[in-house]
């Protein structure tokens, strides 16, 4: 069947193929919308207009629903709003269904008066990178976990380079280790085996009382 193709000026503008895909900018659709800029980065947009916008109000979303048992089951959804700092700072939400049926936050890109935080289990992270539980779990909150060969650490870095790490050393018997610098086992300060016994290999200073043994 042939497409039902729409122009304006004799330029195609888009068109509905017979299977169903719609192209702006394309005459071949590879998906439901294919939307295409030729040397041009390609958009949508989703705007609102009318009054001035207040802290908690929506500006748009998009939902993703699928069937479940009949029923049509919202399991994912971004959504763009002024956040609660000012009506003119944005926020962006992703939510994801749980397994109670809601649609809950994972994460939140929070736009600032100083730049861009971003939240995992918070819709107002105060920090670059906030993460935060509230529950009764012993399970770590963050693990960095290194499936291959390499090491799991995590670096810290100033603006002067005076840079630390800290992780497991998978190259010496998985080893924690607190070392300088941001590669582990190059500059280590201290080293615990997977036994519990600590190395320092460097000074250690103590202005309190220092116990060391077993008890």
């Amino acid at each position: 069947s042939a497409p039902m193709v729409f122009k304006t000026s004799s330029t195609e503008r888009m068109r509905i193929l017979s299977g169903g895909n719609v192209g702006i900018g394309t005459t071949a659709p590879a998906t439901d919308l294919h939307v295409n800029s030729e040397n041009a980065e390609g958009s949508l947009t989703l705007s609102r207009s009318g009054t001035d916008m207040v802290s908690g109000q929506a500006v748009g979303s998009i939902v993703f629903p699928a069937d479940y048992s009949g029923t049509p089951t919202n399991y994912g959804k971004i959504v763009t709003y002024a956040n609660a700092l000012s009506a003119l700072r944005g926020s962006i939400d992703f939510r994801v269904k749980s397994t109670s049926g809601s649609l809950l936050t994972g994460l939140t890109v929070y736009g600032t008066s100083s730049g861009v935080n971003v939240g995992i289990g918070t819709d107002a992270p105060g920090y670059n990178l906030e993460v935060r539980a509230n529950n009764t779990s012993t399970a770590p909150i963050i693990v960095a976990r290194n499936l291959g060969t390499g090491d799991a650490g995590i670096g810290f870095q100033t603006a002067a380079a005076n840079n630390y790490i800290i992780g497991t050393d998978n190259s010496d018997s998985d080893k924690f280790k607190l070392s300088r610098g941001l590669v582990l086992g190059t500059n280590d300060v201290l080293s615990v085996d997977t036994s519990g016994n600590t190395t320092f290999t460097e000074n250690v200073f103590c202005s309190r009382t220092l116990a060391i043994g077993t008890t």
